[in-house]
């Protein structure tokens, strides 16, 4: 099993850890999934899809965006993306920084509509939608051992067929990922 499902629409990927190793923190520890490695790739992956294209469009042509017409400061900041990486605004170099990106997404999980963890797109993302497996009735976030990406897309009708083709090349993309990976690094690889 290539551990790709193929039900369409797309499901949000769920990148998984799949050694339960720990990243220590302080006087506790954390799952895999907040290793500076894994969430520099799995951020990588994450610019990567935002990038691939339908036929005609991009990613920030066919997205859901909340804000609509209002919001016009950056290119993506409109599309309602959903990751922890939102809550770092986006920044690869804050990924260097375990103390300091742990800290943050401690408190955006638990505050996700405090001014400095909104997303992008000025919503919040939280903790449920982009965190997952840190346990039923749990504050323990830094255990999830799921990152989440959500990449939600414009309902309308005239887009509905660059949308599924903007599908397909995510899709396609992470099959090909897949293919490339090693055993090491097929954790990082979304469950679609």
């Amino acid at each position: 099993s290539s551990g790709i499902n193929a039900e369409w629409p797309l499901r949000p990927g769920v990148i998984k850890e799949s050694v339960p190793s720990r990243y220590a923190y302080e006087d506790f520890s954390t799952s895999g999934v907040f290793k500076p490695l894994i969430l520099k790739e799995v951020f990588q992956m994450t610019m990567e899809i935002e990038n691939i294209r339908g036929i005609n469009k991009s990613y920030e042509d066919l997205c859901y965006k909340p804000l609509g017409e209002f919001n016009k400061t950056h290119p993506l900041s409109d599309c309602a993306t959903l990751s922890v990486f939102q809550w770092i605004g986006n920044s690869m170099e804050m990924l260097d920084h375990p103390d300091q990106y742990l800290d943050r997404f401690l408190l955006c999980a638990d505050a996700a509509l405090l001014p400095l963890c909104l997303a992008k797109f000025r919503g919040p993302a939280t903790n449920n939608l982009v965190l997952g497996g840190y346990g039923e009735n749990s504050r323990n976030y830094l255990k999830s051992n799921a990152l989440i990406m959500t990449f939600p897309m414009d309902g309308s009708s005239e887009k509905l067929e660059e949308i599924m083709e903007w599908e397909i090349n995510v899709k396609d993309y992470i099959v090909k990922k897949k293919e490339k990976s090693t055993d090491c690094d097929s954790a990082l690889i979304p469950l679609l």
